[in-house]
């Protein structure tokens, strides 16, 4: 588990949703039609999240 404040904070977002979904749009360049909408910040936010998680390395877990 970690705090939504430490991942955020390591990948670059702030509270505002826009970035949240223009970071996705930059990261995933082929699947920015899943990010188009305002409403499609959690999903952005998931998205952003799991390729975090998937390219740490090592066993550190930041609470």
């Amino acid at each position: 588990m970690i705090r939504p404040s430490v991942w955020k904070k390591k990948a670059g977002l702030i509270a505002d949703k826009a970035v949240a979904i223009r970071k996705a749009q930059e990261r995933f360049p082929t699947h920015v039609h899943l990010f188009m909408r305002k409403k499609d910040d959690g999903r952005a936010e998931a998205s952003i999240l799991a390729s975090w998680a998937a390219s740490r390395k090592g066993g550190s877990h930041d609470h």
